[in-house]
């Protein structure tokens, strides 16, 4: 046999190898294309529907929480049939709103939070009326089966230099405004005159003179806010306190009462040591 025979039969056995490997190198390919794309399909599966990271929870996420019932299993306990006496409860909210600065929220002053270490707010709060500046008030109310409630205003007939009145007759709408859900409070941070809450109905009007005491009597679920606008009547209106709970008066506070005789038990005092906390 020639040589040109033998190199014609080695250069067919090369190709044909050649083939085979090509085919194998073009299976492969095939197979990890089709692979990348379904991992990149997936990927872009997941970006869409699978929510990021939860951001950090703020203030105003606090009302999404689940309050838990403090008077568990208490109504299945005998227990003896009493009348507990009512019982005051502070706002947990009091923050003025302007019309004249709409976008401007009345917080806790910065230094006078600095001087207390930066810790907690400062204890008084400003309640200010005049044409152009309400105060919102907010309460929760608490306690087992104490489901009546009263909105009660107090001035000392001598006030002295405890609270600044105009010259003019000082009336004062209370309104009853819309909260976001039964247990939503508000945030202080955001309130302000454009972000106040809803005006549902004028529950009464006062004149704020010394002696002023004033009650309104409404119906308050267990652990239910309460939330009030104190706006002005007329334009020569000026009322204007510092509020603290630790001398509260003049005042606005929420005292709570049950409606009957109720089965209650004899530690439900140990409450009112809570009730008085600023929120």
């Amino acid at each position: 046999m020639s040589s040109e025979h033998h190199i014609s039969r080695g250069r067919a056995s090369y190709s044909m190898r050649r083939s085979g490997r090509d085919a194998g190198y073009s299976k492969f390919t095939a197979f990890a294309v089709v692979l990348a794309i379904l991992c990149t399909s997936i990927n872009v599966h997941i970006f869409l529907t699978v929510e990021g990271p939860q951001p950090p929870m703020r203030f105003r996420d606090l009302g999404g929480l689940k309050r838990p019932n403090q008077f568990i299993g208490l109504e299945r306990v005998r227990l003896p049939v009493v009348t507990p006496d009512p019982y005051k409860i502070y706002p947990n909210l009091l923050a003025r709103v302007n019309k004249l600065e709409p976008k401007r929220a009345y917080s806790d002053d910065p230094k006078r939070f600095a001087a207390l270490g930066k810790m907690v707010p400062p204890g008084d709060k400003q309640f200010k009326v005049t044409s152009q500046v309400s105060t919102i008030v907010e309460f929760r109310s608490v306690g087992y089966k104490m489901e009546n409630c009263q909105l009660i205003v107090t001035v000392p007939v001598d006030p002295g230099a405890a609270i600044e009145l105009g010259t003019g007759q000082n009336l004062v709408h209370i309104w009853h405004v819309l909260t976001n859900t039964p247990s939503w409070p508000i945030d202080p941070k955001s309130l302000t005159w454009d972000t106040r809450p809803t005006r549902v109905s004028k529950i009464g009007s006062i004149t704020i003179i010394p002696g002023t005491n004033y009650t309104h009597s409404f119906s308050c679920l267990r652990d239910s806010l309460h939330v009030f606008e104190f706006a002005a009547g007329g334009e020569d209106v000026h009322v204007q306190w510092s509020q603290d709970h630790n001398h509260p008066n003049p005042a606005v506070t929420m005292a709570q009462r049950a409606s009957t005789s109720v089965r209650i038990h004899v530690a439900f005092g140990f409450l009112t040591a809570f009730v008085g906390l600023w929120g």
